[in-house]
């Protein structure tokens, strides 16, 4: 049995639903009888929970050859894995896609309400992968006036001081037809980040249910702007504090020297 491809075609059948290893090793050993008896012939593994158990060592040490066959994987633990459909789309383009104006027009503004709630931004040019993150990248530091002891222990014990956002812009309204395919996209573009969002100007308020039920799911958040007052834009959906992906945080620090210097400068955890 191919672990990784039992593996993907799971996934791919069920697009852009997200299972923990351990859910995946225990659909193969339901679902892969004969496979898994032979597979128990030939290791030390002799019953159902501890070839579930192997299972889902195997399946965390693969991490690097699922992602090369379109699996994308969550940051936050338990890690769960899921068919991104959107890197088949995806494929077809040049991964330096200049950003169109309205793109820049809806960054520019909501530039304009984060720094308004006091997150500090950079933007992302037209040289720069458009599929490697947000449009927009966010900073926010432990105010200065913070209660000093306070933030002594925050600094101290936790290893922070600052905080990164990546935020997603949608420039089509959000609907029921491609609500999952930009919603996944914000994802992969997003879920590196402390706090991460997709916003969109227009949104069909039918399909606020679902998308509420995939931001708990993907620890995301949803922004409505509003691009003719921007600070009157509003965080329908707070994103929860996740952790940092160091090793997506380092490589988007190769492709702009902004956020690089972010980075440099600030004391982040990578835990």
């Amino acid at each position: 049995m191919s672990l990784t491809k039992t593996i993907c075609e799971l996934l791919k059948e069920n697009p852009n639903e997200a299972y923990t290893a351990r859910e995946i090793a225990e659909w193969i050993v339901e679902n892969k009888e004969s496979e898994c008896m032979e597979k128990m012939k030939n290791t030390k593994v002799k019953s159902k929970d501890g070839l579930i158990n192997q299972l889902v060592a195997e399946i965390g040490s693969r991490k690097n050859n699922l992602q090369k066959n379109n699996v994308s994987i969550t940051t936050e633990r338990p890690r769960k894995y899921f068919y991104n459909i959107l890197n088949d789309t995806l494929a077809g383009f040049n991964s330096s896609s200049m950003y169109s104006s309205e793109e820049k027009t809806l960054a520019q503004k909501l530039s304009e309400f984060c720094n308004y709630i006091g997150i500090k931004t950079i933007n992302f040019d037209n040289n720069t992968n458009h599929w490697l993150c947000g449009e927009v990248l966010g900073f926010q530091k432990i105010p200065q006036d913070f209660e000093e002891s306070a933030k002594k222990v925050l600094e101290e014990y936790t290893y922070e001081n600052t905080y990164l956002y990546s935020f997603d812009i949608q420039t089509e309204p959000l609907n029921n037809k491609n609500l999952r395919k930009n919603f996944f996209r914000a994802v992969s573009n997003s879920s590196w980040a402390n706090y991460s969002y997709i916003s969109a100007e227009d949104i069909d308020e039918d399909i606020m249910e679902e998308l509420t039920f995939l931001c708990q799911k993907f620890k995301m958040g949803f922004i409505k702007m509003d691009k003719s007052e921007p600070v009157e834009s509003k965080i329908v959906i707070k994103a929860p504090k996740t952790s940092l992906d160091s090793v997506m945080v380092g490589y988007i620090a190769k492709e702009n020297t902004k956020f690089k210097q972010i980075v440099k400068n600030a004391t982040l955890s990578f835990v």
